[in-house]
């Protein structure tokens, strides 16, 4: 599997030439602030006059457009199904294109701006009651039906972040692991996928799938200011890692993200997995299957972090969940993955 080190080619735009973009490229006379991001570069807008938030995303220099044209429609998709302010807009430029193309310090970028969504991150609204975790199953449900029968020939694309090529990420990017009780824990992971999961999954549905619903794409409100315990989903960001795979990899992708740093780590998974059987059902196939997919993805993610740490030691937005990844799948390699649990309870 080819791998692009995507670090290496981050855009370094200040915030003064994001304003520049945002009045030249789309005629708006902003305010900018960064916003964090792993491979590209974000900036919040806020018009001087209105007050409208935007979000400016100037894309890795090795970004292909198609995959930018692929996040667009996948997005305009989901509006339009969802019928809700759930997703990023894409704001057209000046001459009516939904993506520009820029050239700074010699190195080329496209560029798109989008609506800003409200709310915080779901790894900040805590705590995660079982109605909040049911309320984000329900929601990454809708996300999936709204796209099932869509396509896009970018989808079908060789990416590292896909649960398909989970076990060959983990091949090529272990040796970056130091610490050898850690190599053999995510060994053993693989050693399982590899006996017990690969039959099952081979007969999963497939379409594209946002594929990165992790607890800061996940965007909360709160429905009565007045009780912090009343919080509902109002949006998902992020479609860089969208990709034709697994339907069910994108709530595995998401139990992955909401078990971590919790004590009844299943407990969390459950309530998350029932909220989406209320909107798609789950066979029992499926529910095997993305018990398997939970820990895969927390392997994938370790194994990444420490490829990514080697090259950039001093990025320090590429350990914000490492620490808690690595406490739950010890965790799971002390107990039994028993995919009957989740397969019994969901079906009460």
């Amino acid at each position: 599997m080819k791998i692009i080190n995507y670090l290496d080619f981050v855009p370094q735009f200040s915030e003064k030439e994001a304003i520049s973009i945002s009045e030249k490229v789309y005629g708006k006379d902003v305010l900018a602030s960064p916003l964090p991001s792993e491979r590209d570069q974000n900036f919040l807008l806020e018009e001087k006059i209105s007050g409208k938030r935007y979000v400016l995303k100037i894309s890795n220099q090795k970004e292909k457009k198609d995959i930018l044209d692929l996040q667009n429609s996948a997005m305009e998709r989901i509006s339009s199904y969802l019928k809700t302010h759930s997703c990023p807009k894409i704001c057209l430029t000046r001459e009516g294109e939904k993506t520009a193309k820029i050239i700074h310090n010699q190195s080329s970028h496209y560029v798109r701006m989008v609506t800003y969504i409200e709310g915080i991150p779901l790894g900040e609204a805590l705590p995660h009651t079982p109605d909040l975790l049911q309320s984000v199953g329900e929601f990454i449900a809708r996300i999936d039906q709204a796209l099932k029968g869509f396509s896009h020939p970018a989808a079908k694309r060789e990416f590292h972040w896909d649960l398909q090529r989970g076990p060959e990420t983990i091949k090529e990017f272990i040796k970056y692991i130091d610490n050898p009780d850690k190599r053999s824990l995510i060994m053993s992971f693989y050693e399982k996928f590899k006996s017990q999961a690969v039959q099952t999954v081979s007969e999963l549905e497939k379409t594209v799938i946002h594929n990165d619903g992790n607890d800061y794409n996940i965007l909360v409100n709160f429905s009565d200011k007045r009780s912090l315990n009343q919080k509902k989903v109002s949006g998902i960001i992020d479609f860089g890692d969208m990709v034709y795979s697994y339907t069910v990899g994108d709530i595995a992708v998401t139990a992955a993200y909401v078990m971590l740093g919790k004590e009844n780590f299943w407990d969390s998974a459950f309530h998350l997995i029932k909220g989406y059987s209320e909107v798609l059902r789950i066979s029992d196939k499926e529910l095997e299957a993305i018990s398997h997919f939970i820990y895969l993805r927390l392997c994938m993610s370790v194994v990444i972090s420490a490829f990514q740490k080697r090259k950039h030691p001093d990025n320090k937005y590429l350990t914000i969940s490492e620490k808690k990844a690595w406490a739950l799948l010890k965790k799971l390699g002390e107990t039994k993955i028993d995919p009957a649990y989740l397969i019994e309870r969901t079906n009460e």
